[in-house]
């Protein structure tokens, strides 16, 4: 694969990965581990149900996301960089909810629309 983008020289990085392979709350606390103990790792968040990570590092972390690459690798699973941005930037973020029922789906949106700062939702 490419190399990761070059992170952003600012304080303080986000790091959005999606993780594959992970299969339950253990795959998750293993990925959150791994990734903490990657230098320059403020924290970790790991979502199973979106197969996702957010990371927050700090600039003493090497000049690219290869590193958090490679202790997920190492931990035997696969991950790829989806976004990379820097601290306190207006961006927009995205959540997404499994939900296999289509009538708890639409109630759960309608409860998110009125959620201070959820500007879009969608059933798909």
């Amino acid at each position: 694969p490419p190399p990761s983008p070059p992170l952003p020289s600012k304080s303080g990085v986000t790091v959005q990965l999606a993780v594959h392979g992970m299969t339950c709350s253990s795959c998750t606390g293993i990925v959150g581990r791994v990734l903490a103990a990657v230098p320059g790792v403020r924290s970790a968040r790991v979502n199973l149900l979106a197969s996702r990570a957010s990371v927050v590092v700090d600039d003493a972390l090497a000049a690219s996301a290869d590193s958090l690459l490679q202790a997920i690798a190492a931990a035997g699973y696969h991950a790829e960089v989806l976004h990379v941005g820097s601290l306190g930037t207006n961006s927009t973020k995205r959540a997404y909810l499994l939900c296999s029922d289509p009538n708890r789906a639409v109630a759960a949106v309608d409860i998110l629309r009125r959620v201070d700062g959820v500007h879009t939702t969608a059933v798909v």
